[in-house]
């Protein structure tokens, strides 16, 4: 994937003081990256639900690292981490995330990397904060603190659920959240891996079988889709999977529930 021309870590965030609820922000190096406005996205809706967004320059998750095997590297980009999150932790009612496998880093091997104790209780600390942004929306609306609006048009809408979510928090609030619009009905993929793994299906000696995973179920589902049907995918290597491998275009939960936002006249 090409990299985004400007990255909004080297933006001077505009001020976002209108709410009187708080939270940080967190933009992952893959949304920086990449898909800077994914956090565009996620801003506008944390604003139209009632929180101001905090967009602190944090530093990569380490996730790239661990997925290759460099843990000693990792953790000296988690422990930056955590030491930039903590001056922020009293002052916010939660750190929300936006790439599965980077906001997640936060919630699994952040903790699991310390062996100080007052380091470790500051990992869990921050930890017991992490959202995804779609979880965090949903625990909104439950907690009658929610005040965006979303569309009241039909539409179809089918979810990949990303792996490492899967296996830390689910995939059920991200499902929640695409139901906020009334009217959108949403259909889980009962999908494993998509067949990219990260960086696995970039490379050469790998390609054959990440296109042969991604044929087992997600590929034809994805194909037998009608063309208004919208496609979700919380993971940045799910959505370049399945444009490489059917040439439709899957698009973040924060995009599609941006979309979906019925903006007050």
């Amino acid at each position: 994937p090409r990299s985004a021309h400007h990255q909004l870590s080297r933006r001077t965030p505009r001020p976002r003081t209108f709410a009187h609820r708080t939270v940080v922000l967190s933009i992952d190096e893959f949304t920086d990256l990449y898909e800077p406005e994914l956090a565009l996205a996620a801003a506008d809706l944390l604003e139209a639900a009632g929180w101001t967004p905090r967009v602190p320059r944090l530093g990569p998750s380490g996730r790239t690292w661990l997925s290759k095997g460099f843990v000693r590297d990792a953790r000296r980009r988690i422990d930056a981490l955590l030491d930039s999150i903590a001056p922020l932790l009293d002052s916010v009612d939660a750190i929300v995330g936006i790439e599965p496998s980077a906001v997640l880093t936060l919630v699994d091997e952040a903790t699991d990397l310390q062996h100080d104790p007052e380091r470790r209780a500051l990992a869990e600390r921050i930890a017991e904060r992490v959202r995804l942004l779609p979880d965090f929306l949903v625990e909104a609306a439950e907690n009658g603190r929610m005040s965006a609006r979303f569309t009241d048009e039909e539409r179809k809408v089918i979810l990949h659920g990303h792996c490492h979510q899967k296996a830390l928090v689910g995939i059920d609030g991200t499902r929640r959240a695409l139901e906020l619009p009334a009217h959108w009905s949403v259909r889980v993929l009962p999908t494993g891996c998509c067949g990219m793994a990260g960086s696995f299906g970039y490379e050469r000696d790998h390609f054959d079988t990440s296109m042969a995973i991604g044929e087992l179920v997600l590929f034809p589902a994805v194909r037998e889709a009608a063309t208004d049907t919208l496609l979700v995918a919380p993971g940045t290597s799910c959505r370049h999977q399945i444009a490489d491998g059917t040439g439709r275009r899957a698009v973040h939960p924060v995009i599609a529930l941006r979309a979906a936002l019925v903006c007050e006249a």
